[in-house]
């Protein structure tokens, strides 16, 4: 985008999503978009939901300044299909996601769409698809990866050769902490994200996570979000090999 010398979009772990050119993906859940009230309470009681949508402005201010120290911004973005969405009953989720930008002062994308490469959103250069038909359910991830140095970029993972991952990111932690979020809620978003990935491939992935570390924040925060991921990983028992 011009002005710019990078864009970091968050968008939802989905594997099934691509994201384009040069732009930094941050995986999110449901990009934390958050309503309270019906939908699957099993699933995603309030308790979790409240827990998300507390923590929307520090972990998007964090993620704001991330893009900001490397001379870049901060975009979110929504997907159709999003089961995140849906187990909250949020069958609006453009105008869900909008509005939490509008109020945390985050640029809005776009919403994703299924195409089988990545199409430009309405925002500036940034394109992203998601390959998965809206009337398919049945997710095929082959891997998790969770970052902690700044996201991911397509041509990083596609070095790292790793079976389809659900996409988490960590990189929120050190600086969303810094300005007053609490350490064991960032372990705890973290920890629900990947187990909720796990839970989507019924077990399949053995809670087996890789992390990876994407070079673009000073050592002091990567070692903050490394131990908020170990922490993450040993609540829910899995198992975290480092790249």
């Amino acid at each position: 985008m011009a002005g710019y010398a990078e864009v970091g979009l968050a968008r939802c772990i989905d594997e099934a999503i691509l994201v384009g050119g040069d732009t930094i993906s941050f995986g999110l859940a449901g990009s934390h978009i958050a309503r309270r009230g019906g939908g699957d309470q099993n699933a995603l009681p309030d308790e979790v939901r409240y827990l998300f949508e507390k923590n929307q402005s520090p972990v998007y201010s964090a993620l704001a300044k991330i893009m900001t120290h490397i001379d870049g911004l901060l975009l979110a973005s929504s997907h159709e299909g999003c089961a995140y969405a849906a187990k909250q009953a949020i069958d609006d989720v453009e105008s869900v996601t909008r509005e939490m930008c509008s109020r945390l002062d985050v640029g809005y994308a776009g919403h994703i769409v299924h195409n089988q490469t990545p199409v430009a959103l309405s925002r500036g250069n940034v394109s992203a698809s998601i390959t998965r038909p809206n009337f398919i359910h049945r997710h095929s991830a082959g891997s998790i990866l969770l970052t902690h140095g700044a996201g991911v970029k397509d041509s990083e993972l596609r070095k790292l050769r790793l079976p389809q991952p659900f996409l988490v990111d960590i990189s929120f932690g050190a600086k969303a902490i810094a300005n007053g979020a609490k350490y064991d809620e960032m372990v705890r978003i973290t920890a629900l994200q990947l187990d909720l990935a796990d839970g989507i491939m019924d077990g399949q992935l053995g809670k087996k996570v890789t992390l990876f570390n994407g070079g673009r924040l000073p050592r002091k925060e990567r070692e903050i979000n490394e131990r908020i991921a170990i922490d993450a990983m040993d609540s829910i028992g899995g198992v975290l090999t480092r790249l």
